[in-house]
């Protein structure tokens, strides 16, 4: 009797072992799906937050769509025929442009500070929908008589309102000289003020004068046209699309996402590869999710060989299988949905402080919904895809050979 007490002691406890080691097993795969898709929802936070701090941003300085007249026009559209071009859109604001590029000189006391420079014109109605951009005026007093100079523009040429600076501006092909050859054109101009719109290539580059002074230094490499300012961005596309066909020939319609159509790419395209590298998180997890149900196949072979015996069909094991990875996939996904928002919050409550050279002070976070049940979801396909394949072994076990065995 000890001994028969003994093996059955040992059997009942070498079960135990194997259901927690299942159990064990279970539970890596439910952590690996909910690392998955914890990763997925934080790191596409992330870059969603970056795109749409980039976007808003460059609304800032740019208008949502673009008229550039050819070069040999002057004024072919007036404003009012721009507005009955437009129809019924939501225009909020139309202001005639005018840019080109010249060389910007420091200071002569210190030294010769030279830069190439974009020079455009800046017109005071278009202030209140730069919201994004910082402006520096001294004493606090907007100023359009001179030059507003880049953040970056500021510290190579060593100029600043502060210290009533003023720079020289030199337009190479601005007039036509005796000879017929086109000479150049410089002007010298008060630094009145100093912005910083949070992106290099326009804090480094482009300096602001009123529309007069513009036109007057650019001369003949002069380039015009008409900002307009949507009350709806995403509009932006059908309005150029509409435009493009009724323009007078030559001139040309962009929208505001097109001027950085490369940068918006590059965007996109890191946001696909990032979102691919971290599927495949997914993708290890549902390999050891398959192993887990493959053993739990094999140490429940006996339990469905009775239940093949019972009558219960095939269809009916193979669901009881997929209905075990079903509530793996939903148990992870579920878990990494809660743990990811709860991340993203906390990063949106307490922001992470970023270096300088990112040009952005806190780390931004935006959370896609569509793209967090989405994630949701594949937490789950893909824990499915993985119990495919033990479940239609299982329903494949002939109770004879089984219980013959067994």
């Amino acid at each position: 009797m000890p001994m028969i007490s003994t093996w059955i002691a040992w059997r009942y406890f070498r079960s135990r072992r194997s259901e927690r080691f299942l159990s064990f097993l279970t539970t890596t795969s439910i952590l690996g799906v909910t690392i998955g898709v914890l990763a997925l929802i934080v790191v596409l936070s992330i870059m969603c937050g970056f795109h749409r701090e980039l976007t808003e941003r460059l609304l800032g300085l740019h208008a949502h769509v673009l008229l550039r007249a050819p070069d040999s026009a002057q004024d072919d559209l007036t404003r009012e025929q721009i507005e009955s071009l437009l129809q019924d859109e939501s225009t909020v604001l139309v202001t005639p442009f005018v840019e080109g590029e010249a060389i910007a000189q420091g200071p002569e006391t210190v030294g010769e500070a030279v830069q190439g420079v974009r020079v455009r014109s800046l017109d005071p109605q278009e202030l209140p929908f730069m919201k994004r951009v910082q402006f520096y005026f001294p004493q606090g007093k907007e100023n359009f008589s001179g030059v507003i100079l880049g953040k970056e523009v500021s510290g190579t040429l060593l100029a600043h309102p502060d210290f009533e600076d003023s720079i020289r501006l030199i337009a190479p092909l601005a007039e036509v000289g005796p000879t017929g050859e086109l000479a150049p054109r410089a002007y010298r101009y008060p630094v009145v003020g100093v912005f910083e719109s949070g992106i290099y290539e326009y804090d480094t580059k482009v300096i602001f004068l009123s529309r007069e002074n513009a036109t007057k230094l650019l001369g003949e490499q002069i380039s015009r046209g008409w900002n307009v300012r949507l009350q709806y961005p995403e509009h932006a596309y059908k309005v150029v699309a509409r435009l493009r066909q009724s323009l007078p020939s030559g001139w040309k319609a962009h929208a505001w996402s097109e001027e950085n159509q490369k940068l918006f790419q590059a965007l996109r395209f890191e946001r696909i590869v990032m979102n691919i590298v971290l599927l495949f998180i997914l993708l290890i997890s549902s390999f050891s999710m398959m192993g887990v149900l493959f053993l739990m196949t094999a140490s429940k072979r006996k339990d469905i060989g009775i239940l093949r015996s019972c009558g219960i069909s095939p269809r009916k094991i193979r669901r009881i299988f997929l209905l075990q990875g079903f509530w793996i996939g939903a148990g992870g996904s579920f878990l990494g949905t809660f743990l990811g928002l709860f991340i993203c919050y906390l990063l949106q409550q307490y922001p992470l402080s970023l270096p300088s050279t990112y040009y952005l002070d806190v780390l931004p976070v935006s959370v896609e919904f569509t793209w967090v049940v989405l994630f949701f979801f594949c937490g789950i396909f893909f824990a499915m895809l993985a119990a495919f394949f033990p479940a239609m072994r299982a329903a494949k076990e002939a109770p004879c050979e089984v219980l013959r065995y067994e």
